[in-house]
């Protein structure tokens, strides 16, 4: 291989790892935001399971009469 070639394939791979690391970076802050969102809506599944069971000891449930 010659030296340019040589030269070349190393701009290359260069370019190459440059996007790849671009394309890493972005995948981490969606997987950050997307963990925030999850994180976010567990806390709000658990407030409203707990509204949901505070509501149901509040009903009134009938008497069978058999």
């Amino acid at each position: 291989m010659e030296k340019k070639e040589l030269y070349d394939g190393f701009l290359t791979l260069e370019k190459h790892a440059q996007q790849m690391l671009r394309e890493i970076a972005a995948m981490k802050d969606d997987m950050a935001e997307t963990l925030e969102r999850n994180a976010e809506l567990e806390i709000e599944n658990k407030h409203l399971r707990q509204h949901l069971a505070e509501l149901e000891k509040m009903t009134i449930k009938p008497v069978m009469v058999g």
